[in-house]
């Protein structure tokens, strides 16, 4: 939401590691990680099993790949215990992404549940859905929410890079939904 680069602390994760396990009474955890079987999503998983095992002793990870229509089952049946899905905004607003996560969405596939966070994002839509000063610090404090509870870690963001012919003018671009409108475009002679 909020557009900031993340960067994430390598020693502040093995430290939240470490008192995690110490937590748990554990000296080492396996994890099962499900995951759509095409073969982009087989190597970017394969470089994030290797990075966590490589950066927190003790942890195994185990791909489970499986075929994005059985994965979708598990996902909706909450079967899983940590998965890499993705999503695809609807709309452009940031609530396309965080209506995701309160406590009674139809897209909240994980049970995550935080009264504070519904709270916030609710009042996005309602008290202050014509105050967007308001409405966005409510996302902001919203966002810091989810991630403050580990809720969801994006990974990537798909992005197209492609040549257009300077004759070609007016084809809009938008940043969500349909990738192109064609409605204003002109080819010049």
């Amino acid at each position: 939401v909020n557009g900031d680069l993340v960067v994430y602390d390598v020693e502040a994760a093995k430290a939240a590691w470490e008192k995690g396990l110490a937590e748990i009474g554990e000296t080492s955890v396996e994890l099962e990680l499900m995951v759509d079987g095409d073969e982009v999503t087989k190597i970017m998983t394969e470089y994030i099993a290797n990075q966590l095992e490589t950066n927190l002793e003790g942890l195994t990870v185990d791909i489970k790949r499986i075929p994005k229509k059985q994965r979708l089952d598990h996902d909706t049946n909450m079967q899983y215990e940590m998965q890499i899905s993705r999503w695809g905004p609807d709309f452009l607003d940031p609530f396309t992404y965080m209506n995701l996560w309160t406590t009674d969405s139809g897209n909240n596939k994980m049970g995550y549940t935080n009264p504070e966070y519904d709270k916030l994002v609710v009042e996005t839509a309602t008290t202050y859905a014509t105050d967007n000063v308001k409405r966005y610090e409510n996302f902001l404090e919203a966002e810091k929410i989810l991630f403050e509870d580990a809720a969801i870690a994006p990974i990537f963001q798909s992005s197209i890079a492609q040549l257009v012919s300077p004759k070609v003018a007016g084809i809009h671009y938008n940043p969500f939904g349909p990738t192109y409108e064609y409605k204003w475009a002109d080819v010049a002679e």
